[in-house]
């Protein structure tokens, strides 16, 4: 059955295939960055998902959904799943009026997750896929693109990034689902059931990252709810999320794309102008920014305090 698109007023069903032999197989890329001809990597890798998806069903939360996944003839499939992608409720009147249900269930699913492996602190930053790999690599583009980029300003991305890279949410890991984009988030508007699929990429991943770069994940409402709800395994994890670090971050992603694609050699004026224009309006930003990070660490912080809640009255 093709998936139907959700027309503000009926909920349809949908079905997720999790792993089906060659057919999926073929599109699963491995870490050389070639395309996998394998599937049993692909059938070990669905396995996985089922061992995960299975562990988070049995806790028993009813504030949302994990499908069933089963095995047909060495083919793994998901249930039906009522619902449509969180993506196609985007600018409806319903995700306004029930944003707080689903914000719940997005919640608990985060923290069920966490609670399914004790968290641990990594010996070094978690490399964030959007920037550069590490200092080395930013401070060689830089210099690169001295001719064009004053001192102050190269010098203010670099401090931005040991910043972040070396805050220490980054180095604090912590299961995730880690692939929480919103075609991964199925909601029924009948039942206002929400549902959480493909659990492939499921593993642990710095709080950092799991707090700032997931779509609908990245919102201070929800990190507030998952910061009440009990833990048992983790009750000394704390999740936090400051709205100037998320700044620093985009900021600090649009310079590596500018970065990027600046070229020493062959670019016209015009470009070049805009692009030192576009640095150090990027630049200006950041300063500003970490000025307000600076004033707030002289503030006293809130305590978070947790609810205490038996695991069925959830």
């Amino acid at each position: 059955m093709p998936d139907q698109t959700f027309d503000g007023s009926i909920t349809t069903v949908r079905r997720r295939p999790t792993g089906s032999g060659w057919d999926m197989a073929e599109r699963m890329v491995n870490p050389n960055g070639k395309m996998s001809n394998d599937p049993q990597k692909w059938i070990k890798r669905t396995k996985y998902a089922k061992t995960v998806s299975d562990a988070l069903r049995a806790r028993g939360n009813h504030a949302y959904n994990v499908p069933r996944t089963f095995s047909l003839f060495n083919r793994f499939r998901d249930q039906w799943v009522p619902g449509v992608p969180l993506r196609k409720l985007y600018g409806t009147d319903y995700l306004v009026q029930n944003e707080t249900i689903i914000l719940n269930a997005m919640a608990e699913m985060i923290n069920d997750m966490s609670e399914l492996y004790p968290t641990y602190v990594a010996d070094q930053p978690m490399p964030i896929p959007q920037w550069f790999k590490n200092r080395r690599v930013l401070k060689d583009t830089l210099i690169e693109a001295s001719d064009v980029i004053p001192t102050t300003d190269a010098k203010t991305i670099q401090d931005v990034y040991d910043t972040l890279m070396n805050l220490p949410e980054n180095r604090q890991m912590i299961f995730h689902h880690c692939d929480m984009h919103p075609d991964n988030i199925l909601v029924d508007p009948k039942t206002n059931t929400v549902s959480f699929i493909d659990f492939e990429r499921a593993g642990y991943i710095s709080k950092f990252y799991a707090t700032y770069f997931f779509g609908p994940a990245s919102s201070p409402q929800l990190w507030d709810i998952v910061n009440k709800l009990p833990r048992a395994k983790n009750p000394l994890l704390i999740w936090s999320y400051n709205d100037n670090i998320k700044k620093l971050i985009d900021l600090l992603s649009d310079a590596t794309w500018e970065l990027i694609n600046y070229s020493p050699l062959g670019m016209p004026d015009d470009l070049r102008d805009e692009f030192v224009k576009k640095i150090q309006d990027i630049a200006n930003k950041m300063r500003f920014i970490m000025g307000k990070l600076r004033i707030e660490k002289t503030k006293p912080q809130p305590v978070t305090t947790l609810v205490t809640r038996k695991h069925y009255e959830r």
